[in-house]
């Protein structure tokens, strides 16, 4: 009967309009202040650096293999160390002003710099903390290349610095020195410290070694006049012990950091392993080498040999192929499935870390990240059973008064095809955090201080509402009780307050490689503030205030029509292929 297919049109319809509901309120999005529309490199760089100095914005640019006009062709090398290729270095600077206000007239524009061609190819940087204000005279970075020399492979660090002994007016050149690291074993990762270099080699008998860095190291000579440095030999790290390694292994990427210790003789370090064998195999670790003066050893008047400790450890196993299944339906109402087995690339590992190094975060799985805060609050840490086993100790069993907390956040995709997290960046305070994505999602986190109580906060969803109700504690009042304590002693969790869309944003023109906060508050400048930088690989830089949002666009029925017609027109279709089918053939 008619009736019937007029109330399947009808219960569809109403199907659609319900699940436009359930469609996400998006997070405030960053007022734009200035976007950058043409690009100012030819080709896209693998890194990009941002730096603010003395009132201006420094754009750095970094090719591990530029393709140079006079070695076309010459590149080879099946493993990581290229011949016949060659490391580039290209920096721009503009007035900082010029990018908190949106407005063109009167600008100088970008300058350049510097372009440096290196004897060979870049695999890695590193860039040490800075403070985020104005003037920002601490600002360091470091480049890791190397040069094949007749039959011996070299490996040098140039490291880029402000000098504080120059006469000149600003604002201030950055300068240069090449290090030449001892040894020609492979450098595999290395980071950049205040007053040395920690590194690790591929292979070795040690997890990493460290090479001192001279108390004058920025003093004149700079840049060429210095010639190249050689370091001294290396201090032992960690040694590797049994069954570190996975095997059969195909491929193997790490990364490192020193943490906080407020022993200054004590060196504590954090590192990361990706292995790839038939599984990927995530590993992380916490170490230091802290002399353990015990009783017996304070009556002897006796200094301990200091050793490394495992402080923290923890590893995760993924798989290296996941299914990828395609399904085709004909007309002839017959699925044909299609099975196939993608293999998944190694992950490009990440951190940041805040200028004290008290605080990092790193990336843990595609929607993971974790969090690690130095506390001294062991007192509070001990009456919980799960962190009392985990609390650090000397050699006597007694708790040592540091620790670093862990905590695990998962962020809220604004897409579920959204790819995984492959860059991050901190304040010098650790209190605010970017997270960005391969396809250009930039997620801007807060806590503490940084959170204003005037900041508009997202209204929340349907979906948001059900996940809250579902998550609330229905533990007892001693449970809650101690884990308001360890939440005052802590510091206050991530909150997400802010995404940069790549359509919103004008971000779509190239991939963000690096995101920088600036606090003007107390600077010499008109425009004060917070305001969040992003560096885009093309050369470009966006900026944004941290303080203001967009307009918050309407949702409704329209916009999920609008935004998700993809859904729309696939629930239409079914909906008209039972009302059809009914019209035409009623029982």
């Amino acid at each position: 009967m008619q009736w019937r297919a007029f109330i399947l049109l009808l219960t569809g319809a109403v199907t659609i309009y319900l699940v436009s509901f359930l469609q996400d309120i998006p997070y405030p999005h960053p007022a734009k202040i200035y976007i950058e529309e043409s690009p100012r490199t030819r080709f896209p760089s693998d890194e990009t650096i941002i730096s603010i100095v003395d009132g201006f914005l420094y754009q750095t640019s970094v090719w591990f293999e530029f393709p140079h006009q006079d070695l076309r062709g010459k590149k080879h090398g099946a493993g990581r160390m290229k011949a016949g290729v060659v490391g580039h270095v290209k920096q721009l600077r503009r007035p900082l002003e010029e990018v908190l206000v949106n407005t063109t007239s009167k600008s100088k524009g970008w300058e350049e710099v510097f372009q440096h061609k290196l004897n060979g190819p870049i695999t890695s940087i590193s860039i040490l903390p800075s403070s985020n204000d104005f003037k920002n005279s601490d600002q360091q970075f470091a480049i890791l290349y190397h040069v094949l020399k007749e039959e011996e492979a070299q490996h040098y660090a140039r490291v880029y610095y402000l000098p504080v002994d120059t006469e000149e007016s600003l604002p201030r050149p950055f300068e240069y020195k090449d290090c030449l690291m001892p040894g020609n074993t492979w450098v595999n990762s290395f980071s950049l410290e205040r007053d040395n270099i920690l590194f690790s080699r591929d292979p070795d008998n040690y997890r990493f070694r460290m090479i001192p860095l001279s108390s004058n190291f920025t003093a004149a000579p700079h840049s060429s006049e210095a010639g190249i440095i050689r370091l001294p030999e290396s201090q032992q790290g960690d040694p590797f012990g049994r069954w570190y390694q996975p095997n059969p292994l195909e491929d193997h990427r790490a990364i490192l950091t020193r943490l906080y210790s407020p022993d200054p003789d004590t060196y504590r370090v954090f590192t990361m392993d990706a292995h790839k064998t038939t599984q990927l195999h995530l590993n992380i670790t916490i170490v230091d080498n802290q002399k353990s003066i015990t009783q017996l050893t304070e009556l002897r008047g006796e200094v301990p040999d200091a050793k490394w400790y495992w402080r923290a450890k923890a590893d995760r196993t993924y798989e290296s192929y996941e299914e990828n299944t395609s399904e085709y339906i004909g007309f002839v109402e017959v699925a044909k499935v299609q099975h196939e087995r993608v293999e998944i690339e190694t992950p490009k590992l990440c951190l940041a870390r805040s200028k004290d190094a008290k605080t990092i975060v790193f990336p843990f799985d595609i929607s993971t990240f974790l969090t690690l805060d130095y506390t001294s609050r062991i007192d509070v840490l001990q009456k919980d059973s799960w962190e009392r086993e985990r609390l650090y100790r000397n050699e006597e069993g007694t708790f040592l008064p540091e620790y670093y907390y862990w905590s695990n956040d998962k962020i809220r995709m604004l897409d579920s095809y959204d790819a995984e997290i492959v860059g991050a960046s901190l304040n010098a305070n650790g209190n605010i955090l970017a997270l960005w994505t391969e396809y250009n999602n930039v997620y801007i986190y807060k806590r503490g201080d940084a959170k204003s109580p005037d900041a508009p906060k997202r209204t929340l969803s349907l979906v948001d509402k059900m996940d809250i109700l579902l998550e609330e504690d229905h533990s007892g009042s001693t449970a809650k009780s101690l884990e308001s304590m360890i939440e005052e002693a802590l510091p206050p969790a991530w909150e997400l307050s802010m995404v940069i869309t790549p359509t919103e944003g004008g971000l779509t023109a190239s991939r963000v490689g690096f995101v920088e906060f600036l606090n003007t508050t107390d600077g010499k400048t008109e425009t004060k503030g917070n305001y969040i930088l992003v560096g885009l690989k093309n050369g470009a830089v966006n900026s944004y205030s941290a303080d203001d949002v967009e307009e918050e666009s309407e949702i409704n029925f329209w916009t999920f029509i609008t935004d998700r017609w993809d859904i729309v027109v696939a629930m239409s279709i079914i909906v008209f292929l039972f009302v059809f089918n009914e019209y035409n053939h009623p029982s």
